[in-house]
Protein backbone atom coordinates (compact mmCIF):
# COMPACT_ATOMS: atom_id res chain seq x y z
CA UNK A 1 0.00 0.00 0.00
CA UNK A 2 1.31 3.44 -0.90
CA UNK A 3 1.28 6.43 1.38
CA UNK A 4 1.30 9.45 -0.93
CA UNK A 5 3.60 12.29 -0.02
CA UNK A 6 2.22 15.76 -0.64
CA UNK A 7 4.44 17.66 -3.00
CA UNK A 8 2.74 20.95 -3.57
CA UNK A 9 -0.01 20.79 -6.14
CA UNK A 10 0.16 17.04 -6.60
CA UNK A 11 1.29 14.04 -4.63
CA UNK A 12 4.13 11.73 -5.32
CA UNK A 13 4.51 8.04 -5.81
CA UNK A 14 7.54 7.88 -3.51
CA UNK A 15 10.11 10.26 -2.04
CA UNK A 16 13.78 9.77 -1.21
CA UNK A 17 15.76 11.86 1.29
CA UNK A 18 19.50 12.54 1.34
CA UNK A 19 21.93 14.05 3.84
CA UNK A 20 23.38 16.62 1.44
CA UNK A 21 22.22 19.96 0.15
CA UNK A 22 19.89 20.12 -2.81
CA UNK A 23 22.67 21.77 -4.78
CA UNK A 24 25.11 18.90 -4.09
CA UNK A 25 22.40 16.34 -4.83
CA UNK A 26 21.67 18.09 -8.11
CA UNK A 27 25.38 17.87 -9.06
CA UNK A 28 25.54 14.16 -8.24
CA UNK A 29 22.38 13.43 -10.23
CA UNK A 30 23.68 15.43 -13.23
CA UNK A 31 26.96 13.48 -13.09
CA UNK A 32 25.13 10.15 -12.96
CA UNK A 33 22.98 11.09 -15.94
CA UNK A 34 26.05 12.29 -17.88
CA UNK A 35 28.31 9.34 -17.04
CA UNK A 36 26.09 6.29 -16.63
CA UNK A 37 25.12 4.68 -19.92
CA UNK A 38 22.11 3.02 -18.25
CA UNK A 39 20.60 6.39 -17.29
CA UNK A 40 19.76 9.19 -19.67
CA UNK A 41 17.72 12.36 -19.67
CA UNK A 42 14.60 11.95 -21.79
CA UNK A 43 14.92 14.74 -24.31
CA UNK A 44 11.82 13.88 -26.31
CA UNK A 45 9.63 16.82 -27.25
CA UNK A 46 6.87 16.01 -24.74
CA UNK A 47 9.38 16.20 -21.88
CA UNK A 48 10.86 19.62 -22.66
CA UNK A 49 8.44 21.22 -20.18
CA UNK A 50 9.42 18.85 -17.39
CA UNK A 51 13.15 19.00 -18.01
CA UNK A 52 13.19 22.78 -17.72
CA UNK A 53 10.97 23.45 -14.73
CA UNK A 54 12.49 21.62 -11.78
CA UNK A 55 11.33 18.22 -13.01
CA UNK A 56 13.57 15.69 -14.70
CA UNK A 57 12.41 12.82 -16.87
CA UNK A 58 14.93 10.01 -17.08
CA UNK A 59 15.14 6.73 -18.90
CA UNK A 60 16.72 3.96 -16.83
CA UNK A 61 17.68 0.58 -18.21
CA UNK A 62 16.87 -2.23 -15.83
CA UNK A 63 14.76 -5.35 -15.53
CA UNK A 64 15.33 -6.13 -19.22
CA UNK A 65 13.66 -2.93 -20.42
CA UNK A 66 14.01 0.85 -20.44
CA UNK A 67 11.89 2.50 -17.75
CA UNK A 68 10.71 6.11 -17.71
CA UNK A 69 10.36 8.25 -14.57
CA UNK A 70 9.65 11.92 -13.90
CA UNK A 71 10.89 13.27 -10.58
CA UNK A 72 11.60 16.61 -8.98
CA UNK A 73 13.44 18.09 -6.04
CA UNK A 74 11.44 18.85 -2.91
CA UNK A 75 10.95 22.48 -1.95
CA UNK A 76 11.98 25.75 -3.48
CA UNK A 77 15.06 27.94 -3.40
CA UNK A 78 14.35 29.30 0.10
CA UNK A 79 14.08 25.75 1.48
CA UNK A 80 17.25 24.65 -0.35
CA UNK A 81 19.21 27.61 1.00
CA UNK A 82 18.20 26.89 4.61
CA UNK A 83 18.69 23.11 4.53
CA UNK A 84 22.41 22.57 3.84
CA UNK A 85 22.35 18.92 4.86
CA UNK A 86 18.89 17.82 3.76
CA UNK A 87 17.36 17.29 0.36
CA UNK A 88 14.73 15.10 -1.23
CA UNK A 89 13.49 14.03 -4.60
CA UNK A 90 10.13 12.53 -5.33
CA UNK A 91 8.77 10.58 -8.25
CA UNK A 92 5.79 12.39 -9.72
CA UNK A 93 5.17 10.06 -12.63
CA UNK A 94 6.23 6.72 -13.91
CA UNK A 95 5.15 5.10 -17.12
CA UNK A 96 3.99 1.66 -18.15
CA UNK A 97 5.33 -0.15 -21.23
CA UNK A 98 2.74 1.54 -23.44
CA UNK A 99 3.63 5.02 -22.20
CA UNK A 100 0.63 5.40 -19.88
CA UNK A 101 1.31 7.83 -17.04
CA UNK A 102 0.98 6.45 -13.53
CA UNK A 103 0.69 9.12 -10.83
CA UNK A 104 -1.07 10.07 -7.64
CA UNK A 105 -2.82 12.82 -9.56
CA UNK A 106 -4.25 10.30 -12.02
CA UNK A 107 -5.26 8.19 -9.01
CA UNK A 108 -4.06 5.01 -10.70
CA UNK A 109 -1.12 4.03 -8.47
CA UNK A 110 -3.02 1.47 -6.40
CA UNK A 111 -4.67 0.01 -9.50
CA UNK A 112 -1.17 -0.59 -10.94
CA UNK A 113 0.51 -1.51 -7.65
CA UNK A 114 2.45 -4.54 -8.95
CA UNK A 115 3.90 -2.54 -11.85
CA UNK A 116 4.65 0.43 -9.58
CA UNK A 117 6.51 -1.81 -7.11
CA UNK A 118 8.49 -3.37 -9.95
CA UNK A 119 9.44 0.04 -11.39
CA UNK A 120 10.29 1.47 -7.96
CA UNK A 121 12.65 -1.42 -7.33
CA UNK A 122 14.44 -0.69 -10.63
CA UNK A 123 14.59 3.05 -9.83
CA UNK A 124 16.06 2.33 -6.41
CA UNK A 125 18.58 -0.27 -7.61
CA UNK A 126 19.73 1.51 -10.77
CA UNK A 127 19.54 5.14 -9.58
CA UNK A 128 18.94 5.81 -5.86
CA UNK A 129 21.52 3.27 -4.67
CA UNK A 130 24.15 4.86 -6.94
CA UNK A 131 23.37 8.32 -5.59
CA UNK A 132 23.51 7.12 -1.98
CA UNK A 133 26.81 5.40 -2.66
CA UNK A 134 28.27 8.57 -4.19
CA UNK A 135 27.07 10.66 -1.24
CA UNK A 136 28.65 8.23 1.20
CA UNK A 137 31.86 8.13 -0.80
CA UNK A 138 32.36 11.85 -1.24
CA UNK A 139 30.69 13.38 1.77
CA UNK A 140 32.01 11.17 4.60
Amino acid sequence: MFTPFSAGTHGSIKSYSFNVSKYRLEEIIAEEIANNRNIQLDTSKENNYYNSGGYLTVLIKGGGTTNKYTFRYYGGEEYWDTQPENSSIFISYLYDDKGMVISEGAENVEKNEALVNERLKIFETEFIDLIQHRIGEKEN
